[in-house]
């Protein structure tokens, strides 16, 4: 008897690294080779993160969202957390009704 599939389960699940920002990352780093896919942050820089210029301008800096504290008037608090570090943020919506 074949395995019963449900339907839920039927359809394949797309990856993040099938979207395209991925794949031309990865390009750009096989022709350039002295670009890391994510550059490195210096210590300087990571230990007071929310003055450095340098690790908002980079579109290659990822973090993940470990926890959603509050979401009050527009404004959404989270833990964020990257490769080395994990700190509290705030986002602020320009919108107030």
């Amino acid at each position: 008897m074949p395995p019963f599939i449900p339907k839920s389960r039927s359809n394949a699940v797309e990856s993040v690294y099938l979207h395209g920002w991925v794949r031309d990352m990865l390009l750009e780093s096989k022709t350039s080779q002295n670009i890391a896919v994510i550059p490195r942050v210096d210590p300087d820089e990571a230990s007071i993160p929310l003055l450095s210029r340098r690790i908002y301008a980079n579109r290659r800096h990822f973090v993940k969202i470990t926890k959603f504290f509050q979401v009050h008037n527009y404004s959404v608090y989270a833990s964020v957390k990257d490769s080395q570090h994990q700190i509290l943020s705030s986002i602020h919506s320009q919108m107030r009704f």
